[in-house]
């Protein structure tokens, strides 16, 4: 990401504003519908890459220098839309594709500050977490510490007594993240997903969430089956 927006070319930029603002348009009819996106990006398939994210970086924050406040935060809420919809977007590039998400995310984030838009932080910063877990560019152990630190910043909204089916749900996501570190203690980051997953079943219970309350199980069985603390016999 040392490249300037000097460094892309004028052609490469106009075909990238162009693709931006077509995005943007659909994304103020979409309406939570991604399907309207996929078209969209099935037609510039192409323009979907590394250097597009960097674009719209730059380009995002050109656009905060030029615009109210009241626009930039309009403009952080259709920038998660578009970044929702390339996340899960099933063709082109899975690695190309987190890259634009991650970069719509992390541009949206800076205007999201005030208290009265932390809900929308918050499950932005989930959304963050799941794209960095996924990531196939850059250091895998360096991608999982960035989705641990945007799940921990999304739990500071996401209380347990405030939202708890949220906050179950970005637990859960945290206790796997711990489970695939590579940092700090190994016994110690499978204790941390014990203890997680453990705490989510009060909230993801089988009556209330069977699915969710299975998953978690699932989990669960797979950091017992790997624990290093305790007896084999009795993780077993």
């Amino acid at each position: 990401s040392a490249m300037s927006a000097k460094k892309i070319d004028e052609q490469r930029q106009q075909a990238y504003f162009d693709f931006l603002m077509k995005l943007l348009l659909v994304a103020a009819q979409s309406e939570g519908n991604d399907k309207l996106f996929y078209t969209l990006f099935l037609e510039n398939i192409e323009l979907l890459n590394e250097e597009f994210a960097l674009y719209l970086r730059i380009k995002v924050n050109q656009f905060y220098e030029e615009y109210e406040f009241q626009q930039c935060l309009t403009l952080a809420a259709i920038l998660t839309l578009i970044s929702e919809a390339i996340q899960k977007f099933p063709q082109g590039s899975k690695a190309n594709n987190l890259v634009i998400a991650i970069g719509g995310y992390e541009a949206a984030l800076p205007i999201l500050s005030q208290p009265e838009n932390q809900l929308m932080r918050a499950h932005l910063q989930n959304n963050l977490g799941l794209a960095y877990k996924e990531r196939i560019y850059g250091n895998v152990s360096d991608n999982i510490e960035q989705a641990i630190q945007c799940d921990r910043a999304a739990l500071q909204i996401f209380t347990d007594e405030a939202f708890p089916e949220q906050w179950a749900r970005v637990s859960g996501n945290l206790a796997i993240a711990y489970q695939e570190r590579s940092q700090g203690e190994p016994a110690d980051n499978l204790e941390r997903s014990i203890a997680i997953l453990q705490s989510t079943l009060q909230v993801n219970t089988r009556e209330a969430f069977p699915y969710k309350w299975a998953n978690t199980q699932v989990n669960l069985g797979a950091a017992y089956f790997r624990r290093i603390r305790g007896k084999q016999a009795h993780n077993i």
